[in-house]
């Protein structure tokens, strides 16, 4: 007899508690395996909306998820770690926006001292995709932009925007999130930014 596998693509989600999904996305973040990215992402996913997915697992997910940005170079990982950060930002903005902000800053401090490269753009440009996304779902008016997070999101996306080439720009960013990077950065430099501040 076959013994039933119990993972997320096998056993029904209402099935499977969310700490169990937890326990398992910390455990196989990390993998080399593209097929396991991409189910431990969706199953994390579906549990967000979830009564038991508190603010203290938005904040474990995210500081998880930092962990990819040096290790998923491929399109389908960074995909799916993508729609975890957006299914977060829309369901779960305030957490989101905090914990997101709070880690980057630690990546920040990383990225500054490295020289330019094919591999530090790259993972700048992956978290610059992650802010902007961010911008987009939880800073929709002026008065979310008085933030101090949205202060610290600008300067990120600055930081970020100046560890990119164009090459890896154009490669790897959609046309919507250049704009918003180029506005956020607008925004920095321009008068009336004083305002949000």
């Amino acid at each position: 007899m076959n013994r039933k596998r119990h993972d997320c693509t096998t056993v029904n989600m209402s099935d499977i508690t969310v700490a169990d999904v937890l326990k398992r996305f910390a455990a196989k973040v990390t993998t080399p395996s593209v097929k396991e990215r991409v189910q431990i992402c969706d199953s994390v996913v579906k549990c967000i909306p979830r009564e038991e997915f508190t603010d203290a697992a938005v904040r474990g997910v995210i500081r998880l998820l930092v962990l990819t940005l040096g290790r998923y170079r491929d399109r389908r990982s960074r995909a799916a770690v993508h729609n975890v950060i957006v299914q977060l930002a829309t369901l779960r903005a305030q957490p989101t926006c905090q914990t997101l902000v709070s880690v980057l800053a630690e990546f920040a401090a990383q990225q500054v001292k490295l020289p330019p490269c094919v591999s530090s753009s790259s993972e700048s440009l992956t978290a610059l995709s992650w802010l902007c996304s961010v911008a987009c779902l939880c800073y929709k008016s002026s008065d979310d932009m008085k933030h101090d997070d949205f202060t610290r999101l600008v300067s990120f996306c600055q930081l970020a925007t100046t560890k990119t080439t164009t090459i890896t720009a154009y490669s790897f960013l959609s046309y919507r999130n250049l704009v918003l990077a180029a506005y956020l950065g607008f925004c920095t430099t321009h008068d009336s930014f004083n305002t949000y501040s």
